[in-house]
């Protein structure tokens, strides 16, 4: 990422913003799609299963200095393991969640 973005600045300003403007145009949801957006997900993380989950990532120490801060990603996709106490049936609606909001943005 960190040669892309050197690349990237070595561009004219005038030619990378006409080419952001245009993607933008093309791409970017109008602001109601946006609140459809947002109002879905933060539907979703009032949800049991959604609870469950950040009840799991609090007792593993998320906003915590440490190692669930500093490796989040590669432990995210442990959080519901059954050698932790919890059933693998709880990681499936949890997964249904994301591709659901993920859909919401993405259609």
């Amino acid at each position: 990422m960190d040669v892309l973005a050197r690349r990237t600045a070595t561009f004219d300003c005038r030619p990378i913003s006409a080419a952001k403007s245009l993607i933008n145009d093309v791409s970017l949801p109008s602001a109601d799609r946006l609140l459809d957006g947002l109002t879905s997900f933060t539907t979703a993380l009032t949800w049991p299963e959604a609870q469950q989950r950040f009840q799991a990532l609090f007792k593993r120490g998320l906003n915590q200095p440490g190692d669930m801060e500093d490796r989040y990603g590669e432990l995210l996709g442990t959080l519901m393991d059954t050698s932790k106490g919890a059933s693998k049936a709880q990681a499936g609606p949890v997964q249904i969640i994301t591709h659901d909001v993920t859909r919401k943005y993405m259609s």
